[in-house]
């Protein structure tokens, strides 16, 4: 039976893989899956620390108007609340890990508006989350790492 390995943020597909020959310790990968989550906080935070960079995407700047209206140009954060969603603990994160998936992201009303992939007009996009290649790999090796050997690797 393989194990599927999906993530989903704001309603936009971002990872999907699966993951074949495996046994007993797919369906009871708690250890694991809680790994992903601890790395996906990671990843997320520094999204935002390097405004997008970290992924090779940097986020458009911020328009002078709204520099001027906000009193500084740090993109995505007024007063931390979206940023700080997909903290475990924040009123608004979700992350919820059982044997057998992990359920993490935010639920700040407005994160879409920045990371969907929908057309846009006015508001450029700035995705909260932006998986490497790498990114996704190390999710797999995880995985995979546990469901081998009982163990996270990392």
């Amino acid at each position: 039976m393989p194990l599927h390995a999906s993530l989903t943020l704001f309603g936009e597909d971002e990872f999907a893989r699966e993951i074949i020959g495996v046994g007993a310790r797919a369906v009871q990968a708690r250890p694991a899956f809680d790994a992903v989550g601890w790395e996906l906080v990671r990843i997320q935070r520094e999204q935002f620390d390097t405004e997008g960079a970290r992924s090779g995407h940097p986020w458009e700047p911020l328009a002078e108007s709204t520099i001027a209206a906000k009193g500084n140009d740090v993109i995505l954060v007024d007063h931390g609340i979206l940023r700080d969603s997909f903290i475990p603990g924040d009123p608004y994160n979700v992350f919820e890990v059982d044997d057998d998936s992990l359920v993490f992201g935010s639920l700040v009303p407005w994160g879409v508006y920045h990371h969907s992939r929908a057309p846009r007009e006015h508001l450029p996009r700035r995705p909260v989350m932006d998986l490497t290649e790498m990114d996704r790999q190390h999710i797999v090796r995880i995985l995979w790492g546990y469901i081998r050997t009982g163990r996270v690797p990392f």
